[in-house]
């Protein structure tokens, strides 16, 4: 799912959706959050670290908002509940890919091949399911848009000074491991392993999700 064949078609991508990850999740539902909040992160990692090729597809913007609509059921039941994992973590993923689709341009690209204004669609999803939840999420997200019009962040097609590692940055981000804590990336993995003569004295917060 993560390191696929560099001949995958859209459309293959989009049956291993249909046939494998939507029933994953599914099934998920029935077996409590912690299995809901694997197979929730898998389908999340799955669609981000793919989301070119999927992107391609005439049907993305429906594929966009099924995983959203699954998402955000996520919230339903813990709404605003900041010390449920579940809550947070798929509120912290939901942040990530919409900042990443937002700034690879791909709402846009969406509306235009649909017909509709996928961006309106994907607040209307959130808000049926959590519209506290929804609230927070647009208040970061708003931010996060006058950062990128203002030329302080942006993607690979956004023409900012901001590299694309960047986004591959906040791509890592919605990785998470059996305990819902933020899987380390290679680089970081390397300087965990390897002792320093120096302590680290930086703090770094860890983002769930």
């Amino acid at each position: 799912l993560f390191s696929p064949p560099k001949e995958m078609y859209p459309e293959v991508w989009l049956e291993l959706f249909r046939q494998v990850l939507f029933p994953l999740v599914d099934d998920s539902m029935k077996r409590g959050d912690e299995f809901r909040l694997r197979a929730s992160s898998l389908l999340a990692r799955a669609f981000l670290q793919n989301v070119v090729i999927l992107s391609k597809l005439e049907s993305f913007n429906l594929l966009w908002l099924r995983v959203i609509n699954i998402l955000g059921s996520n919230l339903t039941n813990h709404n605003s509940d900041t010390s449920n994992l579940l809550y947070v973590s798929s509120l912290e993923t939901l942040k990530n890919l919409i900042m990443v689709m937002h700034a690879e341009g791909l709402f846009d690209a969406m509306s235009s091949e649909a017909g509709q204004t996928v961006w309106e669609l994907t607040w209307d999803a959130l808000n049926s399911h959590a519209p506290s939840s929804a609230s927070l999420l647009q208040k970061d997200l708003n931010q996060f848009k006058i950062m990128l019009e203002d030329g302080n962040i942006g993607g690979s097609n956004t023409g900012s000074d901001i590299k694309v590692t960047d986004f591959d940055t906040m791509k890592q981000s919605v990785e998470v491991d059996m305990n819902g804590d933020r899987s380390l990336s290679h680089d970081e993995s390397e300087r965990r392993e390897k002792p320093t003569s120096e302590p680290n004295s930086n703090g770094g917060g860890l983002m769930v999700v």
